[in-house]
């Protein structure tokens, strides 16, 4: 068997006892990863769904040993048991008409015992008493948004936002406007920051300041929570490339504004306000409930901040026969929904090399291939 290496990515994690878990963006995958000496290890794979599905689940947390699951490819939240190892599930609601195809839930928030998922695609904010299983469907913000934007070109919210206290500062991606909602009662209001514009991407709060990222080429802007809106316009080399997307996140020292789909991060000094660009592509980029920031750049360096210092940083990287062997204890045949091969130019899972190795078939199969070189082989072979 071929022993490929590859980067191990991961798009969310959480901490709980001195590891982080973290899920893969590139397959079905929950992995932890100890900072003290980056060792990796395989833990499960979310339930009933395929092996090779991308960004599975919305976002994750900890919540009494147990990890939280957003739905996402998923159609129910999944729970996992730290200490038992086992699988639980909360069903959702189906989605209407106004459901989006971007994404369903990629923020969730911890409030007393209960557990809020902001929707991005779903039009709703679920507010999910974990102990009896039941959900509140809070859909009146995306109603709202609605009546301002019947046709929706983008998702309602991202995956950046701010947790004071009992409330929620989300930002919209459909217009320039911020949605407080209050934990405790459910009541909310929309607070418009300066003149319209084409929305955000997400929001961070410094301490003293919101910070919003912007959507589609509009300004960086800043909010003291009150009445105060300064903005901070783009460089021009990156204000007209209008399909850059940044996150936003405070990382203890500098507001940062993580590129994700290109290699172009800023980095907002707050003290006076000024920009630097850094070339970096992360894969992963977010505060946890308990307060550290994990990131982990496109080359699978993974890095652990607290108080605006990076306290651990190791490289995430596997065997692909390693994986392979994983899924065949679980008895988890390689396949994309209806697909059994699918290879990927940028994943060495998912080349033809590691599926001929890791699956026989004895009947005809489905193949999909994006690589001129695997589809002219698998052409001879079949």
């Amino acid at each position: 068997m071929k022993n490929n290496t590859m980067d191990l990515l991961a798009y969310t994690g959480a901490f709980w006892k001195g590891k982080l878990y973290c899920l893969s963006r590139e397959c079905n995958l929950l992995f932890s990863v100890n900072p003290e000496d980056g060792k990796t290890e395989f833990v499960d794979t979310i339930p009933e769904e395929d092996t090779l599905t991308t960004f599975i689940c919305g976002i994750m947390t900890v919540w009494n040993d147990k990890l939280i699951f957003t739905p996402n490819k998923t159609k129910k939240i999944w729970i996992y048991d730290l200490i038992s190892g086992q699988w639980d599930n909360v069903a959702i609601k189906e989605c209407d008409d106004h459901c989006l195809d971007a994404g369903s839930f990629y923020q969730i928030y911890i409030y007393n015992d209960k557990i809020f998922l902001v929707g991005s695609g779903y039009p709703a904010i679920l507010c999910v008493d974990l102990e009896n299983k039941s959900c509140d469907y809070i859909e009146g913000p995306y109603k709202d948004m609605l009546t301002r934007h019947p046709d929706p070109d983008h998702i309602y919210f991202w995956y950046y936002g701010v947790q004071l206290e009992n409330d929620l500062y989300l930002a919209s991606c459909l217009d320039n406007q911020v949605l407080r909602f209050d934990m405790d009662t459910q009541e909310y209001h929309w607070i418009k920051m300066g003149d319209d514009g084409p929305g955000y991407q997400g929001i961070a709060w410094d301490g003293s300041n919101f910070w919003l990222s912007p959507r589609s080429g509009g300004d960086i802007t800043k909010w003291d929570g009150k009445k105060e809106v300064t903005t901070l316009s783009l460089p021009g080399e990156l204000k007209q490339h209008a399909e850059y997307i940044w996150g936003v996140c405070y990382d203890g020292k500098q507001i940062v504004l993580p590129a994700t789909t290109h290699t172009n991060t800023i980095l907002v000094n707050v003290q006076n306000d000024t920009l630097q660009i850094q070339k970096q592509q992360y894969s992963m980029y977010g505060q946890l409930d308990n307060g550290m920031i994990i990131n982990q750049t496109i080359n699978g360096d993974l890095s652990i901040i607290t108080d605006g210092s990076s306290w651990k940083t190791c490289h995430t990287a596997i065997h692909t026969d390693q994986l392979q062997q994983f899924y065949k204890e679980k008895h988890l045949p390689v396949f994309k929904e209806k697909t059994l091969y699918h290879e990927d130019s940028w994943n060495s899972m998912l080349s033809l090399d590691s599926f001929l190795t890791f699956t026989k078939s004895q009947s005809e199969t489905n193949v999909s291939s994006t690589g001129q070189v695997g589809k002219q082989i698998w052409e001879q072979i079949r």
